[in-house]
């Protein structure tokens, strides 16, 4: 039977916001091995993790370029966003609990300790990561280098992504204004006013399928819409949905929708459907808990359609 796929986000969920005396920033801080190694050992089907590129080319996993915001205790002066220096140079830099920045080498070799396929949903943000992942990927096994995707709102950069690999997984985010139109989006927080997708958001992203040769549609679970199921599956992709920068706690998770998707996928072509959580273990035992009790009376003869089975 189909399920959902569940991943950590950046691990276990966005932790940069959070006080430096907080446990999860402590011990398991975002896109820190730490973080997705709990994730993956607790029932995670895989993991995102956002992918920047230092000077001298080594691609890493770190949010974005502000490295005092990223750094356990605040690293150095407060300088911003700018150019990464070269890997030696902040190899060392503490981002919690003595969790390192980790290269992507690193998680590879991670992986390659288990036994079972992991997903991993690369979030890329400019042209430097093209030469930098497909020069890992393209020389790994096909049924290793199949569970990477790449996942970006710059559809030009999956662009070029396409055109330095026939092979490689591409999930193009869907911004907000895309979907339902920018007068329908309350800024700067994007919140739609309508739950009826712009007409246009349709064509845009098969048009984007005609081009690129996508592997799935992602938006946020605030953008999420059940029409979006009918698209992926007109167009014969899978569906990502995805919590926001902020941290969300497995309690505030929004299981109705990860109903709804869990439903159709057992009811339907859609090849797989993502949900990119902040907490996994705890999303998967929530969800579990609240849909999939033991049939009786009212149920009797139907199969819960569990997270794990």
């Amino acid at each position: 039977m189909k399920k959902i796929n569940i991943i950590g986000h950046r691990g276990y969920g966005p932790t940069h916001s959070l006080p430096e005396g907080n446990p999860l920033n402590q011990h398991l801080p975002e896109n820190s091995i730490a973080a997705i190694k709990h994730a993956i050992d607790n029932g995670a089907d895989g993991i995102e993790v956002d992918i920047q590129v230092t000077e001298d080319g080594v691609p890493v996993l770190l949010h974005d370029k502000d490295l005092y915001f990223h750094s356990f205790g605040r690293f150095g002066e407060n300088v911003g966003k700018k150019p990464l220096p070269a890997y030696d140079d902040i190899k060392d830099i503490d981002i919690g609990g003595g969790n390192r920045i980790p290269s992507f080498d690193k998680l590879i070799e991670l992986l390659a300790n288990y036994d079972r396929a992991i997903i991993v949903n690369l979030d890329v943000k400019d042209e430097r990561s093209v030469e930098a992942i497909t020069g890992y990927l393209n020389p790994l096994a096909e049924h290793i280098s199949s569970q990477y995707v790449c996942s970006s709102y710059d559809w030009d950069l999956l662009a070029s992504f396409r055109a330095a690999s026939r092979d490689i997984r591409l999930i193009p985010a869907i911004k907000s204004h895309i979907l339902y139109g920018a007068d329908n989006v309350l800024m700067p927080d994007y919140i739609p006013l309508t739950t009826r997708f712009d007409p246009d958001a349709k064509w845009t992203l098969q048009e984007l399928h005609d081009r690129l040769g996508i592997d799935g549609l992602d938006c946020t679970f605030t953008d999420f819409q059940p029409e979006l199921l009918d698209w992926a599956q007109e167009m014969g992709v899978g569906l990502q949905v995805s919590t926001g920068n902020e941290r969300v706690t497995a309690k505030n998770t929004d299981y109705d929708a990860i109903n709804i998707m869990n439903r159709a996928l057992t009811t339907s072509n859609i090849p797989f459907i993502t949900c990119k959580v902040d907490e996994p273990d705890k999303v998967i035992a929530e969800f579990n808990r609240q849909f999939c009790t033991p049939p009786n009376a009212d149920t009797a003869g139907q199969e819960p359609s569990k997270l794990v089975m």
